[in-house]
């Protein structure tokens, strides 16, 4: 159990515990409105970082108090709603238009190539012998090359490296008999 603090007899005393204690209130409440004030410039930042991740995005999402929720279940009350929805806009008679989306004009592939002006180096490499003979089948065909370009610095012209890397086929697995 917690002890209770002495009480002094003498009025002094009482009054000197008072006055310590008055003190150490003022000094929470400070405390107390600069964490508020802390507390509401980190909400400021938030919602400073939160506009700004959502700030381009077409659909957005934000738990609102204020908004109002859209019952689309199948009770009573919603069809009530909705009933009264038809008859106000038959009511009405307004017609809205369709809306027609756009077709956008299919990109083009994307080229990555080197401009075509510059002159080209080309080198062939050879295969390693290990890829080149399969031990069971013998020689492998060369089924293609990959084609890496590299932009070369040569003062005073550019030039591109074209390299001819051999295409194998990957190297057989023996079956399990």
């Amino acid at each position: 159990m917690h002890d209770k603090p002495p009480i002094p007899e003498d009025l002094s005393a009482c009054q000197a515990i008072i006055v310590e204690q008055a003190k150490a209130v003022v000094e929470q409440n400070a405390e107390i409105a600069k964490l508020k004030q802390l507390l509401a410039e980190h909400e400021l930042t938030i919602n400073e970082l939160l506009q700004r991740a959502y700030r381009h995005r077409s659909e957005r999402y934000h738990e609102d108090p204020n908004q109002l929720k859209l019952d689309l279940g199948d009770t009573p009350e919603a069809c009530d709603a909705a009933e009264g929805l038809a008859e106000a806009v038959a009511e009405a008679q307004i017609v809205i238009a369709e809306h027609k989306r756009r077709r956008h004009k299919p990109r083009k592939p994307r080229d990555e190539s080197l401009p075509a002006h510059l002159p080209r180096v080309e080198v062939t490499l050879d295969a390693p012998e290990d890829v080149k003979h399969c031990a069971e089948h013998g020689a492998r065909k060369l089924i293609g090359y990959d084609v890496q370009e590299t932009l070369v610095f040569k003062r005073p012209k550019l030039e591109v490296l074209h390299k001819k890397i051999p295409n194998t086929p990957a190297k057989t697995i023996p079956s399990a008999a």
